[in-house]
C-alpha cells in the first residue's frame, strides 16, 4: 500500500513540473523575434529592385614612347553600366516610387519584385525638388505598400528599413527617428548601405513613413546629406505625406502632358542645323516608333523641319 502511495505521488510530481513548465508564457524574447520576422515579411513585398543600365563611353590612350610626341593612338570605348537601387509598390496599378539618382542617364530600366520576376519598367516622371521619381511595370497581384500617417509619428519611434543592400534583396534593418528636418524630411539612425535608396521605412505597425532619400555623413553640416556611395548610420527620409502628394502630381502630369515623343536632342548636331536624338527613353512614343540615338529627324507628319524651334513649337 505504502509503496502503491509513493509510486502515485511521484507520477503526480511529474505530472505537475511537466504540465507547469508547458504551461509558462514564451520568452519576451521570442515574442519580440516573432513579431520582428512577421513585420519583416509583411514588409517585403512592397520592395523592389530597380535596376537602370547605361553606357559609358571613354577615351583609351594606345600610344607611348617617343611615337606619342608625333601623334597619339586612341581608341574609343564603351561599356554598360548598372545602377542597383530600390523601390516601392505604390499601387496595384504597377507605380513603383524610387530615387532618381537610381535612374541616372538610364537607357533601360527593369524591377525585380519579391517574387524575383523581372519587368521592363516605364519610366514616368521625377519631381527635381526631391528627386522622387516614378516608374511603372505591368504586373499582376501586385502588394502596394500600406501607406501610415507620418505626421502622427513621433519622436524616437521604432521604424524597419527594407531595401536592397549590395545586392541583396530584402535587406532589412532597424533604427530610430531622431528629428525632423527643416523640409519637413524625418532624420533617422539605421545601417544604410549602397543599394538603399528609395528603400522603405516602415513603423511598428507595418505601415509605411516615408522613403530613404539620402544619407547623412559626419561632414553633412558643412557639405549637406550626400548619395550612396558609402556605408551609413544616418539618413533622411522623405516621409509618407510627402510622397502621397508628388507622388499624385507626377503620375496627373503624366497622363495629362501632350506632345511628347521621349527624346533628347544632341545639342553639337544644331551648329550643323541638324536634329539628331542623342537619347530615346524606353516606353515612350519615340522608343515604340523605334526611333534610335543618332537618328536625324527630317519631318515630322509629313512637313520637313526647318531647325529646333520650328520642332518645339509642333
Amino acid at each position: 500500500m505504502k509503496k502503491s502511495t509513493f509510486s502515485f505521488v511521484i507520477c503526480a510530481a511529474i505530472v505537475f513540473f511537466i504540465s507547469n513548465g508547458y504551461s509558462q508564457k514564451p520568452s519576451p524574447l521570442l515574442e519580440l523575434q516573432s513579431e520582428l520576422s512577421r513585420l519583416i515579411n509583411h514588409a517585403k513585398h512592397s520592395i523592389v529592385t530597380v535596376n537602370s543600365k547605361t553606357t559609358r563611353s571613354y577615351t583609351i590612350d594606345k600610344s607611348s614612347g617617343i611615337i606619342s610626341l608625333f601623334w597619339n593612338n586612341t581608341e574609343e570605348k564603351k561599356d554598360q553600366l548598372k545602377i542597383v537601387g530600390s523601390g516601392i509598390i505604390y499601387n496595384k496599378n504597377g507605380y513603383i516610387i524610387t530615387k532618381s539618382s537610381t535612374l541616372a542617364n538610364f537607357e533601360e530600366i527593369f524591377v525585380i519584385t519579391c517574387d524575383s520576376t523581372e519587368y521592363a519598367a516605364e519610366y514616368i516622371g521625377t519631381d527635381e525638388l526631391t528627386g522622387l521619381s516614378i516608374i511603372k511595370i505591368d504586373a499582376q497581384k501586385l502588394k502596394p505598400a500600406t501607406f501610415g500617417d507620418s505626421d502622427n509619428t513621433p519622436m524616437y519611434s521604432m521604424i524597419l528599413v527594407v531595401g536592397n543592400s549590395m545586392g541583396i534583396s530584402p535587406f532589412a534593418s532597424f533604427g530610430i527617428v531622431n528629428s525632423v528636418s527643416e523640409q519637413g524630411m524625418f532624420v533617422i539612425s539605421a545601417a544604410i548601405n549602397p543599394g538603399s535608396n528609395g528603400a522603405g521605412a516602415f513603423n511598428i505597425n507595418g505601415e509605411l513613413i516615408g522613403i530613404v532619400s539620402a544619407q547623412l555623413f559626419p561632414d553633412a553640416f558643412t557639405m549637406g546629406p550626400a548619395f550612396f556611395n558609402y556605408s551609413s548610420q544616418n539618413a533622411i527620409i522623405l516621409t509618407s505625406n510627402q510622397i502621397r502628394s508628388i507622388a499624385a502630381e507626377i503620375i496627373k502630369a503624366h497622363h495629362e502632358q501632350k506632345g511628347w515623343l521621349g527624346i533628347d536632342i544632341n545639342i553639337d548636331s544644331l551648329v550643323s542645323g541638324k536634329i539628331v536624338i542623342s537619347k530615346v527613353i524606353p516606353g515612350s512614343p519615340a522608343h515604340r516608333a523605334g526611333l534610335k540615338p543618332g537618328d536625324w529627324l527630317l519631318k515630322y507628319n509629313n512637313n520637313f523641319l526647318k531647325d529646333l524651334d520650328e520642332f518645339a513649337h509642333l
